[in-house]
């Protein structure tokens, strides 16, 4: 199960979610299982949901270490796991006047 904005997600096997900007995302993994998170983006993209002006701004910037360190220190290691993606939290504003997502690329093991 994955949706957009208020997300929750059901985690079994290597996922990809995306959480829309000022939204709460909540990843789960169940069966006795935690998260792993492996790799995150933030920006906007054709393929979104979120109704941001992909128009202007059609990019998704990779994490750099220290952001991946800080969703990794955040939802590592446990079965469920909250966020609400920003421009606070990335440190950067990837597309602006536009609204973004935060794209996880996560497992549960």
């Amino acid at each position: 199960m994955s949706s957009v904005g208020a997300a929750v997600i059901v985690c079994t096997a290597a996922k990809q979610t995306d959480v829309c900007e000022d939204k709460m995302g909540v990843l789960i993994c169940g069966g006795g299982q935690t998260i792993r998170v492996r790799d995150a983006w933030y920006g906007s993209t054709r393929n979104s949901n979120c109704r941001g002006d992909t128009a202007r701004c059609n990019t998704l910037e990779k994490a750099n270490k220290s952001i991946i360190r800080d969703l990794k220190d955040r939802c590592n290691r446990k079965s469920m796991c909250t966020m609400r993606p920003g421009n606070d939290l990335w440190g950067s504003d990837p597309c602006p006047g536009t609204r973004k997502l935060l794209r996880v690329d996560y497992d549960c093991k």
